[in-house]
């Protein structure tokens, strides 16, 4: 079976446009594009016809604040993925879990589209407080639930996936 590098360049690391730093993560959408979490480099990228784009991140250390577009937002080591039924992306790090709300209602969610912390430490209720180390990540079909299990702590919550 043939193999065909889409994202990154083998035994080299880097932030630049076609490197990836410890990539966890990767999902497809159905409308086609790939999407990478790249760890290392705190950003998600979106992969369609060999071009990559930033989803989300900044490449600093953070998980603070939301808004659109997403790509201008930092997010501290991306890990797990999840995609709806609506073309949401959902981007868990070790204590936070960001919606990029397809917004402007295309295929998919995009760079431009609006990111919002809908679990963890930016959250004061129980028991987002308490996540620090979130290890796991899924989006129901219909669009209205994402589970978060936090592996350190050890439970699994179900979230309304609107902001």
């Amino acid at each position: 079976m043939p193999v065909t590098v889409v994202a990154g360049s083998c035994g080299a690391r880097g932030s630049l446009g076609g490197f990836l730093e410890s990539p966890t993560h990767a999902v497809v959408s159905p409308a086609g594009a790939l999407y990478v979490s790249d760890t290392g480099n705190h950003r998600v990228l979106r992969i369609v016809s060999d071009q990559s784009e930033v989803v989300i991140g900044d490449g600093s250390v953070s998980s603070a604040g939301e808004g659109a577009p997403a790509r201008r937002f930092p997010v501290a080591a991306p890990r797990q993925l999840a995609l709806d039924a609506h073309g949401n992306l959902f981007v868990a790090s070790s204590t936070t879990v960001r919606q990029i709300a397809n917004v402007d209602g295309d295929d998919d969610a995009d760079g431009d589209d609006a990111v919002f912390t809908i679990f963890g430490l930016e959250r004061a209720a129980y028991p987002e407080s308490d996540a620090f180390c979130v290890s796991a990540l899924a989006a129901s079909t219909d669009g209205g639930r994402v589970f978060v299990a936090d592996g350190c702590q050890g439970f699994m919550v179900e979230l309304q996936a609107t902001p």
